[in-house]
Formats: structure tokens, C-alpha cells, sequence
């Protein structure tokens, strides 16, 4: 271990008898003798690099949101909704539905930044709740990949596809809190089984990477065939002698890794095998843990519409998933209680076959789908000291709106085009201690006319982040040193970051990024 690291843990995790990481880690332990006894995630530590043991709700809006009408609407300008003025005013907001934005207060200031005021849009009404509006932070970022293909891994890992360490935040997790006390996933992803598209890689959500695969995330498919994973997990026909007999050859395969007596030599295939076999012989654990949980969707019905229209009615995945991952997430260690939910939101209502890829009828198919999220997140965000059963509290869990890229500040008749230069990610919760915005969105006069003078664009290169520098800010709350050999190098970071050490660039991300 370097002395870089053993610092680093050392601080942040309250000094040597914490450094102990647990079973997820026993590779290292077998191979240094220093990580041994498992312990519990602790709230944000004091010291120069804060890292939490804070639990994750990743949402990947999927299909690329559109920042200029939703959460980020700039302030004081003649055009704030850049080109989508007339369609945002037409919009029938539907009566039926809770968290409406009011006729005569359409946006939310959210504060500002290096280019003046910045507000959150209609759709977003239902977070200006204060308990989730005031712990929100959006994180500017930008890459150079306009396909959905290759912008989906790399905001989903922080690497481009072929990398070695190619992983997902819940391998990471897995990684990082396993332990032998806890046999049940840590990690879950939701996929829907409609509205989404295979070939567009959301497989990093379930990457591990150089993790080892016993730390592959759940993955659960949402949809009307959801029950059938209750039988499946009850495992038909087999006895309680076939599973000691499994734990029996088990054992003596285990005795034979042993160099003389005491722990196991070093073996990472016989790691990702005892714990699936761990996980096996606990599926009635687990069919009996989701046995609780509301895994099956519903309609809904779109809470706007372009009048006359009337509001459709849609198979909600999306608002079924969060529910679910809330459920989960909210259960104690003891009862098998996830640390990571991953959801995919194809949206309620798709567009070219992905959610959120407006290139037409942009504002009503982002509107929709992006109140159909801030409904459901407001619903299971509880601001009690002990949240109600199934619900989450932002005191220990971090909820993240994730998209590939954003959508061009200039429109296509009724759409937008896809804009990695410049688009936002958000941080609820967690960590994330106050309203604010980390970086900027500037781009040459050309793009928006005269909505944004080129005197007003930054000359520094610092004012925006890449997804790698989200993803490792998100490990850090998790509990994670982001370059740890299974993570990232300091090379992979940005100017906005990049430093001459780890524990310099590690710094970086949490005041710049994280804002800790």
C-alpha cells in the first residue's frame, strides 16, 4: 500500500483500527496482512479529504436531458428557454397531478454562476421542496462522445468502453462494504424492459470491472414479468442435505488454498465463486427480502400535454423502480438492506425509442419525463428524522440524476440535437450540504445568437467536469478512494482536477466537485 493511500485512509476513516475494509477487500488483506475486521460506513469524516460511507441512488435519465428547460434555465435573458419559449408556456400541466408548478411561477431560482442566474424549469416542481432544493448540487460536464453507445458507458463507469477497470458504481460499492455478516447483494441495478435500448450499452451499470465478479450489481428487470423472479430465487427441488453438501465440497476446495494452516492463499476465481455460492444459498433470503418490496409497475397518466391533447396513459417503470430501490435501500444491514440502487429511466414516455432523445417534440417528451422522476423522488424522500417504512433520507443516501449528454442551446423546429460540450448532472443529499452549481455552460455567441455575449465565456478551462470526475466524487461519498488501483489514475482527470499527487487531485474533486 502506498503511503499516499495509508494516509489517505487513515484520515478519512478515523484512523488505523478503522482501516479495516472488510471481506470485500480480503484480496488486498491476504496480500498485505493490514485490512482485516469489517466496519461499519461513518458519516463524513473531518480531515483533507473527506470521504463518507453515504448509500447511492443512481437514476440515469436515459437518451440525454435537456438542461435549457429544466435545470438549467438561464436568468435575466429575453429567451431563457433558448428557442422553446412558446411550447413551455403552451403546456397543459394536468390538475390530477401533485407537485404542479404554479400558472404564474413556472421556474425556481437555484443560484448562480460564473454567467449570471441559474433557474430550475416546470418539470423539476416537485424537488423545490427546501428539505431536497437546498441539498442539490448540479455538476457541469462535458466529453467529446455524441453517440449513445459510448456516451452511456463512460458517464455510467467514467471510462470508455475497452478500459480495464470499466465498472459501474455499484461493483465499486459491492467492493468497498461487503462483508461475510451481510450474504445478501449490496448492489442492484433496474433495467426496464421496454423503453430502452440493449445496444446502447447500459451494461456499465452492471460492469465490475477489475472488482471480481462476485461484485456484479443484481440486476432486475422491470416490467409485468417481474413475479417471476420470486420463483426463480425459491429454488424448486432443492434440499437442505443437496445444500450441505454443496457447503461441504465448498469447504474442502477452501482447505486446499491453504499454504499450511490460517487464511486462504491468495485467489481471486475462488473469491467471485464462495461469494456466488454465498448468494445462491441465500436466495430464499432474498426472495423474502423482495418479497416486500413494490417491484410491479402501474399506469400512469402524463401530467402534461400540448392542449387539446389530453394526457395519455403509460406503463410507469420508472416511478415502480424508484419505489423499489427506496425499499431496498431503506432496509437495515441485518434484513439484507442495499447500499446501491441503480435505475435505468427510459422514461414514461419515449422518444426515438430512448426517453429522453428529444430531436422533436422536445419540451412535452422531456417535461414529462422529468416531472415523472422529480414525483417519484419527492415521494420517497422523507425530511423525518426516521424516515417512514420503505422511504429514504438524505441524511445517509446520496441520490444521483445522471444523462449521457445534453441537448444543443440551438433547436431543430420542435427538438434539439445532441451536446455533450455542456450539459448537468445532479447531486441530492448525501454529503451535499447546500444549493449550488459546480462550473459553467459557456459556449461562443454563434451557438445562441446574442443570448450570451463571447465576453462573457470563461477563459478558464476549470469551469466544467468530465464524467470521470463525477464518478470518482461519487465514490468518495461512498467511502471509496477514488484511485485505488481498481478505480481510476490521477491521468484520467481533467484539468479542472489533475494534480500533482492523489491526495492532491483527491482534494480537488471534493471541493470543486463534491463541494466538501
Amino acid at each position: 500500500m502506498s503511503a499516499s493511500r495509508r494516509r489517505f485512509l487513515t484520515t478519512t476513516l478515523g484512523g488505523a483500527a478503522a482501516l479495516g475494509l472488510g471481506f470485500s477487500w480480503s484480496s488486498r488483506a491476504h496480500a498485505w496482512g493490514e485490512l482485516n475486521d469489517p466496519v461499519a460506513a461513518g458519516p463524513l469524516a473531518s480531515g483533507p479529504h473527506p470521504v463518507g460511507g453515504y448509500k447511492v441512488l443512481e437514476i440515469f435519465m436515459y437518451g440525454g436531458v435537456s438542461p435549457w428547460e429544466t435545470f438549467y434555465v438561464r436568468g435575466g435573458i429575453p429567451d431563457p428557454f433558448f428557442g422553446m419559449d412558446t411550447q413551455t408556456a403552451d403546456l397543459d400541466w394536468s390538475a390530477t397531478c401533485t407537485g404542479i408548478p404554479s400558472s404564474s411561477s413556472l421556474t425556481q431560482p437555484f443560484g448562480s454562476d460564473s454567467l449570471g442566474a441559474v433557474r430550475w424549469g416546470p418539470a423539476t416542481a416537485p424537488l423545490w421542496r427546501s428539505d431536497i432544493f437546498d441539498r442539490a448540487r448540479m455538476v457541469v460536464q462535458f466529453h467529446n462522445l455524441e453517440p449513445h453507445e459510448a456516451a452511456i458507458p463512460l458517464n455510467l463507469t467514467g471510462h470508455v468502453l475497452g478500459r480495464p477497470n470499466f465498472a459501474g458504481l455499484g461493483a465499486a460499492i459491492s467492493h468497498r462494504h461487503s462483508t461475510v455478516a451481510h450474504p445478501l447483494p449490496l448492489s442492484y441495478v433496474f433495467m426496464p424492459d421496454g423503453g430502452a435500448i440493449v445496444g446502447d450499452n447500459f451494461q456499465g451499470m452492471t460492469a465490475t470491472g477489475t472488482h471480481g465478479g462476485e461484485h456484479k450489481p443484481l440486476l432486475l428487470m422491470m416490467g409485468t414479468s417481474i413475479s417471476s423472479i420470486s420463483s426463480q430465487l425459491a429454488r424448486a427441488g432443492m434440499t437442505t442435505q443437496s445444500d450441505n453438501l454443496l457447503r461441504f465440497y465448498n469447504a474442502q476446495y477452501a482447505d486446499k488454498l491453504r499454504w499450511t494452516t490460517g487464511d486462504l492463499v491468495r485467489s481471486k476465481g475462488y473469491s467471485a465463486y464462495n461469494t456466488s455460492l454465498t448468494n445462491l444459498l441465500s436466495a430464499p433470503q432474498l426472495s423474502t427480502l423482495l418479497s416486500g418490496a413494490p417491484l410491479t409497475p402501474s399506469n400512469a397518466a402524463t401530467c402534461a400535454s400540448f392542449l387539446p391533447a389530453a394526457p395519455s396513459t403509460q406503463i410507469d417503470r420508472t416511478t415502480a423502480a424508484i419505489r423499489a430501490g427506496a425499499f431496498l435501500l431503506s432496509q437495515p444491514a441485518a434484513s439484507g438492506g442495499a447500499r446501491y440502487v441503480g435505475i435505468i429511466d427510459g422514461g414514461l414516455l419515449q422518444s426515438g425509442g430512448a426517453g429522453y432523445d428529444t430531436h422533436g417534440d422536445s419540451v412535452r417528451v422531456q417535461f414529462v419525463n422529468v416531472f415523472n422522476v422529480a414525483a417519484a423522488l419527492a415521494e420517497i424522500i422523507d425530511p423525518a428524522v426516521t424516515p417512514a417504512p420503505g422511504k429514504i433520507s438524505l441524511a445517509d443516501t446520496l441520490v444521483i440524476l445522471r444523462t449521457e449528454f445534453g441537448r444543443t442551446p440551438t433547436t431543430g423546429g420542435s427538438g434539439r440535437d445532441h451536446w455533450p460540450q455542456g450539459y448537468v448532472n445532479t447531486l441530492i443529499g448525501g454529503p451535499v450540504g447546500s444549493r449550488a452549481i459546480a462550473g459553467s455552460i459557456a459556449f461562443a455567441a454563434a451557438d445562441r445568437g446574442q443570448a450570451i455575449p463571447n465576453s462573457a465565456v470563461p477563459a478558464s478551462p476549470k469551469n466544467r467536469f468530465t464524467p470521470t470526475e463525477f464518478h470518482a466524487a461519487v465514490l468518495m461519498a461512498a467511502g471509496i478512494f477514488p484511485f485505488e488501483s481498481e478505480n481510476f489514475g490521477i491521468g484520467d482527470m481533467s484539468d479542472s482536477t489533475r494534480d500533482a499527487s492523489e491526495e492532491l487531485t483527491a482534494a480537488n474533486i471534493r471541493t470543486r466537485v463534491l463541494g466538501v
